[in-house]
């Protein structure tokens, strides 16, 4: 979910880096109509993205101006620069379109969109059954989800784009290939791992990291929940029986946890440097090589393995899989598609003409060019076997793992966080090769495939249970909170606390370690959190009623 360089380093900028040579005649920022068709007039888009910028000879871009009538250009920032955000804020300058932010909706410089949308047969089409929980607290739509929204078959994954504990595939082979379920066989072969190898081409080899880095520090803050066996509720769980949300921050199955690293760190297994880096930092020190372990987001870590891979370093790359405390504890780590309410593309009030830009994306939506930005050009990037099944070559797929290859080649930093399709095309095709069946298998290197082969697994998420059905409150991570109100503030005073007392107690003294999670629970407890978590179960009270 970040920029993709062959140094993989994230670059905060604001300034345009990038306007395509344009091909006909445009107008700038969302103008007035010149084209004959009023909805599809010329025009210029803006775009704030954290996705990777592309080059000048990007053919999608091209293939978009010249046939959708529109210039892209764009600014680089990550989605927590919040010190970009009070800028923007401060200024009322926005980009035409960018990635949803809460502080900007909330001070007017979002569209509402809930008129407009009926007015896009495949966009309306595309999110009518979602738009009741679309709506922000005020009533109003803001935000296009990017994700979540599935068509045709959508049973095929090919790993967990969620939450896992990551582990170099070295380190798995190293030992014949284990089977680890519980945390303690985690760290207990990453500890043999670093005795047996204390380098790594040169460098010290780290057992496990830690980011903490604002909203981004899922690795920090998210495990105690699946580790005593719950599913992905945010910073909460939510009792099955009751319906019930409680802040685990309070409870055993946290403390357990951080005690548990706190352990790692005496023995030598914690990065010095865990919490104390940024995203970009961290994606740097991970791609590496030397590092064993960490948890996170799939989605948050992705191109670190695809910077590995883009270098040959196939047995540096990670491995996501479930654990929990113990034997015995079922393990609830993949979900169901779920939409992603409130992230994806807002329309700014820069913006003169928002209508352009649902006409793009409305446009965007037809599976012809849902086919070009997951699939490609066909003959070009990939092919149609007899059966109407895309496949790639060799070639193509050493081709595509290339990052360079992604800069000419992908939209990503507009696809990204537009409206998409997901699942499968009418004609059963999976919306990109990832998830083709057959075609994920082939596409890996022969180095995965041995690990799979000796799992007896045909993809990555084979490694995990098959999720269940989503309750109906599921999931809880996705309620927003009203900017300035009793719940938003003390979610962020306990986010604030969390952040401050959790890097200590992995870092602290064994021996100290029971007076500071006292001293925690205490600074805890003064945060209000039992306000937040009150709004939480007033949203999943709401969502049983209106939804059951």
């Amino acid at each position: 979910m970040g920029g993709k360089r062959d140094t993989v380093r994230i670059r905060y900028s604001l300034t345009l880096l990038l306007i395509f040579t344009l091909l006909v005649p445009t107008l700038t920022g969302c103008g007035s109509r010149t084209a004959e068709d009023e909805n599809r007039y010329p025009f210029t888009l803006s775009i704030m993205t954290s996705s990777e910028i592309p080059t000048q000879n990007n053919k999608i871009y091209a293939m978009l101006e010249e046939e959708l009538k529109v210039t892209c250009t764009f600014e680089r920032n990550d989605r927590d620069n919040e010190e970009l955000y009070d800028v923007l804020i401060a200024t009322g300058d926005y980009p035409d379109i960018m990635f949803s932010n809460e502080e900007i909706i909330s001070s007017g410089g979002a569209v509402p969109l809930e008129d407009l949308l009926p007015n896009y047969p495949r966009l309306y089409a595309h999110y009518e059954p979602y738009m009741e929980r679309m709506k922000a607290d005020d009533g109003h739509i803001y935000v296009l989800p990017d994700y979540g929204i599935y068509y045709g078959d959508h049973t095929y994954m090919t790993r967990n784009n969620g939450t896992g504990f990551f582990i170099q595939k070295r380190v798995l082979e190293e030992f014949g290939y284990p089977k680890l379920t519980t945390l303690d066989e985690y760290f207990d072969l990453i500890e043999r791992y670093v005795e047996k190898y204390p380098q790594t081409n040169g460098k010290k080899t780290i057992g496990y990291t830690i980011l903490n880095d604002g909203e981004f520090n899922y690795g920090l803050v998210n495990p105690p929940q699946f580790l005593a066996g719950y599913p992905n509720n945010g910073n909460c769980i939510v009792d099955e029986e009751t319906c019930t949300a409680y802040d685990y921050m309070t409870m055993d199955i946290a403390e357990r946890f951080y005690r548990k690293l706190c352990e790692a760190n005496a023995e030598g297994l914690i990065d010095p440097e865990a919490c104390l880096f940024n995203y970009s930092q961290y994606i740097e020190k991970l791609s590496e090589g030397n590092v064993l372990g960490f948890s996170d987001q799939y989605w948050n870590v992705g191109l670190v393995n695809e910077s590995l891979e883009s270098r040959g370093m196939y047995e540096y790359t990670y491995l996501s899989i479930p654990l929990v405390y113990e034997e015995g504890i079922e393990e609830h780590y993949m979900e169901k598609p779920v939409v992603n309410y409130g992230r994806g593309f807002m329309i700014t009030t820069s913006c003169k003409d928002p209508a352009r830009v649902l006409q793009l994306f409305d446009d965007m939506l037809d599976e012809r060019w849902q086919k070009i930005f997951g699939w490609g050009i066909e003959g070009e990037d990939y092919l149609v076997d007899e059966n109407g099944m895309f496949y790639r070559t060799e070639d193509m797929r050493a081709e595509q793992a290339q990052i360079s290859w992604k800069y000419e080649n992908k939209a990503n930093a507009l696809t990204s966080y537009a409206p998409k399709i997901e699942g499968s095309f009418s004609d059963g095709n999976a919306t990109s090769a990832f998830y083709q069946p057959g075609e994920f298998y082939d596409s890996l290197s022969e180095y995965d495939k041995k690990l799979l082969d000796s799992y007896g697994y045909q993809t990555f998420a084979d490694f995990f249970n098959e999720p269940e059905e989503n309750p109906i409150y599921y999931p809880t991570w996705q309620i927003t909170f009203p900017s300035g109100s009793a719940a938003d503030s003390s979610k962020k005073r306990a986010d604030a606390c969390r952040s401050e007392y959790l890097p200590k107690l992995i870092q602290c003294r064994l021996e100290r370690f029971d007076s500071l999670w006292e001293e925690f629970q205490e600074a805890y407890a003064k945060t209000g959190y039992e306000v937040y978590i009150q709004h939480i179960n007033e949203v999943i009270q709401y969502r049983l009623k209106s939804e059951g």
